[in-house]
């Protein structure tokens, strides 16, 4: 089963019917600009709607569709609406709706579309507070080489801050998602200092005294 999964708070009609042309589900959110009206559509529960899309007489100004496309849409669509409250970052109570192509209640709980949804948007958050973090927002580069590198170099320390804080969750038996990535990046470049001192002792320790006579000024 193929599903597609949007980081677009606002998302045409258009599009949904076109992907599920193709047989990919769409599970989004619903835009805050659209309402859902609730009072109509078939119902199955009180947080889930079966409604009807219907396709306009005429082709938008705004569409991006060829005429021989526009006229491939299907004129009747059932979409399923969803609606559920959630806690925000500040402890708010708040309400968001979800649209899926996902009809069958029964088979698709709406509890765990629910959680599908954000822990995607979890990841998207997540990707955010790493790139702001790193300074990854913009690249001070001249060249797409450099660029690649500066991203590689991004993804290799990205790596290792996420490899310390596995092990710290580990140790602690707790979920690293509850481990901040700043708090762990802030611990590791405290420590860098110290670090470097002990590798610089351990290599003067590990190497023979007469080798280091011998390059000794």
């Amino acid at each position: 089963m193929k599903a597609a999964q949007f980081n677009l708070w606002i998302l045409s009609k258009t599009t949904i019917i076109r992907l599920s042309l193709k047989g990919i589900i769409s599970l989004i959110p619903l835009h805050q600009a659209r309402k859902a009206d609730f009072r109509k559509g078939k119902k199955f529960g009180p947080s889930e709607r079966i409604h009807t899309w219907e396709k306009p007489k005429t082709q938008p100004k705004h569409s991006n569709l060829s005429g021989d496309e526009w006229a491939a849409l299907r004129k009747i669509m059932k979409i399923r609406i969803i609606r559920f409250r959630y806690t925000d970052k500040d402890g708010k109570q708040k309400r968001k709706h979800l649209v899926t192509t996902l009809l069958d209640h029964k088979k698709y709980g709406w509890k765990e579309l629910v959680s599908m949804c954000l822990e995607r948007w979890e990841i998207e958050l997540r990707f955010r507070d790493v790139k702001t973090t790193m300074g990854l927002e913009k690249l001070n580069v001249k060249t797409p080489k450099i660029a690649q590198k500066a991203l590689v170099m991004a993804m290799i320390g990205c790596n290792l801050i996420k490899s310390v804080s596995q092990e710290a969750a580990n140790l602690k038996d707790v979920n690293i998602r509850h481990l901040s990535f700043k708090v762990a990046l802030d611990e590791i470049t405290s420590c860098s200092s110290n670090f470097r001192n002990r590798i610089k002792h351990r290599v003067i320790d590990r190497t023979p005294r007469k080798q280091i006579d011998d390059v000794a000024p």
